[in-house]
C-alpha cells in the first residue's frame, strides 16, 4: 500500500494526506487534500473536491467532482471531472482533460488536449496542444497577480 500519513477531519469529511506514496489504485469516498511532493503510483478516484498538494504526481488518471491541482504537478493518465478545475503554475498533464465545468489555468502549464462544457480561462502562455470548450478567455500573464 505504500508509505503515507494521513488524517481525517470528520465535520467536513475530508482526508488529510501530508506525505508519503501509495502504490494501489486509490478511491476516496469525500475529499482529499495532499501535502506537497505525494505521490500516487496509479489511478486516483475523489468522489469529492480533490486539492493536491504542490509537486505531487499522479502515475494513473485522475477522477474527481472538482480539483485543484497545484503547481509543479504531474498527471501521467487523462484527468477528468464535473465541476470546476484549476491546474496551476508548471504542471504537466500528459494526456486529455475532460471538465463538465469552468477551468482555469495557470502560466507554464502543459497538457495534451482540454475539453470543457464551461468557460476555459487561460493565464499567460501555456502549451496546450487542443482546447474545446463553451467559451475561451486568454489572459496575458501578470494581470491578475496582486
Amino acid at each position: 500500500m505504500g508509505e503515507f500519513k494521513l488524517r481525517f477531519h470528520k465535520p467536513t469529511h475530508t482526508y488529510i494526506l501530508t506525505s508519503g506514496y501509495l502504490d494501489r489504485n486509490v478511491r476516496v469516498n469525500g475529499n482529499l487534500i495532499t501535502g506537497p511532493g505525494v505521490r500516487f503510483w496509479n489511478d486516483l478516484v475523489v468522489r469529492g473536491e480533490l486539492i493536491l498538494g504542490k509537486g505531487s504526481s499522479v502515475g494513473g488518471q485522475v477522477f474527481a467532482k472538482k480539483a485543484i491541482i497545484c503547481a509543479y504537478c504531474k498527471v501521467v493518465g487523462g484527468v477528468q471531472v464535473e465541476e470546476q478545475l484549476q491546474v496551476h503554475d508548471g504542471c504537466v498533464l500528459t494526456r486529455e482533460v475532460l471538465c463538465k465545468g469552468d477551468v482555469r489555468i495557470r502560466p507554464r502549464v502543459v497538457i495534451d488536449s482540454l475539453k470543457s462544457n464551461g468557460t476555459v480561462v487561460v493565464e499567460g502562455k501555456t502549451d496546450i496542444s487542443n482546447i474545446e470548450a463553451k467559451r475561451l478567455i486568454e489572459v496575458p500573464e501578470g494581470v491578475f497577480d496582486v
